[in-house]
């Protein structure tokens, strides 16, 4: 491996009124004296976010591999503007989300900045927001309150499907009016909390063909028979679904690929438990900055030949069909 050295001699002359002028640096260039060439910009950058190298670690390595002696300060900056470069990719990322037909929400914990708890607050941590299509996948970190909720993509949603969990943010009006999906299997482990052990397996079959019902009339149907067998000793339980019920039925009104899709938050938990899995290992992270990076490694690491996308993006096109018939003219123009 080779670094190309550049050194910018700029040439200044003094004309006779005393001012001095110096030739334009470069297109292209840094602010430096020298600079580094492409080759060993990407190898600093792919050390420090695919491998997730310190600094100062990165540095040595780069020293070692090509003779170069570029600075931590050259290193930091080199990861600041590519940071820069990708923010265009985020935001026709998060535009593409926006005119997906269904998008999966939800919300997983890190522990990124002061270790000591802010006023008010009873944990030091912070939340990785995602949303994702069968294509796309937006994050924002930030706090699980509202604002942070209103500067996230779902604000941006129109006439799309949002599949979330129960917590409360995603109801507020200050979203905006969306068609929510509540996540099936959430609804039935929040179930479980009010039942005994035992009791599970017989209340997740009795409750089966409700979610799995053809029709909402039907699965009102199976509801009012599971809140007959069980609604005396389990009343909560009959409660929380009534409660949840307006939110838990709109998939029931789509073909059954399009319910395979949206019926609950798996497209989404499956990643989010290898990010847990990840940062867990990792501990506390300084900023949010090298929290992101751990996230995008344990990503990379999920499918790093891209064989994986490819066989989801096949078994994609069943539900694919059956939106464009749903949706005609979302996806594309209905006259072609």
């Amino acid at each position: 491996m080779t670094a190309t050295l550049t050194q910018y001699d700029q040439h200044a002359v003094r004309c006779g009124c005393g001012k001095l002028h110096t030739a334009a640096r470069p297109e292209g260039a840094g602010a430096g004296p020298v600079g580094y060439g492409p080759n060993l910009q990407a190898w600093a950058v792919y050390l420090m976010v695919v491998h997730f190298i310190p600094v100062q670690r990165c540095v040595q390595m780069l020293r070692s591999l090509t003779g170069a002696t570029p600075s931590p300060g050259f290193v930091h900056g080199v990861l600041t503007r590519v940071a820069a470069l990708t923010s265009e990719v985020d935001k026709r990322i998060r535009m593409l989300i926006t005119l997906a037909y269904a998008v999966c929400c939800d919300e997983t914990p890190l522990r990124v900045g002061p270790k000591k708890p802010r006023p008010g607050r009873k944990k030091a941590e912070k939340y990785l927001l995602v949303a994702c299509t069968e294509l796309w996948t937006h994050y924002q970190v930030g706090d699980r309150d509202l604002a942070t909720f209103t500067a996230f993509v779902v604000k941006d949603l129109t006439g799309s499907v949002v599949v979330h969990d129960r917590y409360r943010n995603y109801d507020s009006a200050e979203l905006g009016t969306l068609v929510h999906q509540l996540c099936w299997i959430h609804l039935l482990r929040s179930s479980f909390r009010y039942a005994a052990r035992q009791d599970w397996e017989k209340i997740a079959k009795a409750l089966k063909p409700v979610y799995t019902a053809p029709t909402e009339d039907a699965a009102t149907e199976r509801f009012l028979e599971f809140a007959e067998a069980w609604g005396r000793k389990y009343p909560a339980i009959v409660k929380l679904w009534e409660n949840a019920w307006a939110e838990f039925v709109p998939f029931l009104g789509f073909d059954v690929e399009i319910r395979k899709v949206i019926c609950s938050t798996n497209a989404i938990e499956s990643v989010n438990a290898r990010i847990r899995k990840a940062v867990r290992a990792r501990g506390h992270f300084p900023n949010e900055q090298a929290a992101l990076k751990c996230v995008y490694m344990a990503l990379m690491s999920l499918d790093p030949t891209g064989n994986g996308r490819r066989r989801w993006t096949m078994r994609w096109k069943a539900p694919l069909n059956a939106f464009q018939i749903a949706f005609e003219g979302r996806l594309t123009p209905a006259n072609l």
